[in-house]
C-alpha cells in the first residue's frame, strides 16, 4: 500500500514540475498566456490533490509510545 501511495506523490509531482516549466517558459514568451494560466490552474489542483493524499501516509514509528509521554509528564 505504501509503495502504491508514494508511486502517485512521485508521478503526481513530476506532472506538477512539468506543469510549472511549461508555464514559466509560456509566461516568459508572452504569446501563450493562455497555456500558462491554464497550466498554472493544473499545477495548483495538482498540489490540493498531493495534500490530499498526505493523509494516507501512515505515521514513521519513533520507538516511542505517545502515552507514556503523557504518563511520565503526569508523574512529577
Amino acid at each position: 500500500m505504501l509503495v502504491a501511495i508514494i508511486s502517485v506523490y512521485i508521478l503526481l509531482v513530476s506532472l506538477q514540475m512539468w506543469l510549472l516549466f511549461g508555464t514559466i517558459n509560456k509566461a516568459l514568451d508572452k504569446e501563450n498566456l493562455d497555456f500558462a494560466t491554464y497550466s498554472a490552474i493544473g499545477s495548483v489542483i495538482i498540489f490540493l490533490c498531493t495534500l490530499f493524499f498526505l493523509r494516507y501516509v501512515p505515521d514513521i514509528p519513533t520507538g516511542q509510545n505517545k502515552k507514556s509521554e503523557d504518563e511520565n509528564d503526569n508523574a512529577y
